[in-house]
């Protein structure tokens, strides 16, 4: 076997073995941004319950308190938060579950009393908290799989190459 054919199953069996823990990498965001949404979310109702700020207030008082969010609270404080869930809620990989939720929230955002919206920031918290246990709950065998399986697809690469 020359040099060049080693270098590449070498690079053959390290390129499927990244690919592999970059989709458990995906994983493992989608805990980190369900617990972001449900920061934002307790954060919204804890504004409008004690303080009844307007929405633009809350939205600036949350300042950065989720980069896992990859830039969701600049668009919402720019654009509002449904317009922003929708530019972003696509490329997040959340549940059916969460994804419902979090539109069913935003499409009542700011259009009823106080009461009302605190209720609604309840239920959607809810809904994302189970999401999340879910998600959580899964998690290790999901890392598992993803790390069994490109290890394996890898070593199957390079005997077929061989």
């Amino acid at each position: 076997m020359t040099i060049a054919k080693a270098a590449g199953l070498c690079l053959v069996f390290v390129s499927i073995t990244a690919a592999g823990l970059y989709i458990a990498e995906g994983y493992r965001a989608e805990c980190g941004r369900l617990r972001a949404f449900l920061r934002l979310i307790s954060h919204i109702r804890v504004n409008i319950a004690e303080y009844r700020m307007p929405l633009g207030e809350i939205y600036e008082a949350f300042g950065d308190g989720a980069p896992e969010l990859d830039g969701f609270t600049e668009l919402m404080r720019a654009d509002g938060f449904e317009t922003a869930l929708d530019m972003t809620l696509a490329a997040y990989g959340l549940s059916d579950a969460a994804g419902h939720a979090l539109r069913e929230f935003a499409s009542g955002l700011g259009m009823s009393a106080a009461e009302e919206q605190v209720r609604r920031c309840e239920i959607c918290e809810s809904v994302l908290a189970e999401a999340l246990k879910n998600a959580e709950n899964a998690l290790p065998s999901r890392l598992r799989l993803c790390r069994t399986l490109s290890l394996a697809f890898a070593a199957a690469a390079v005997i077929l190459i061989l």
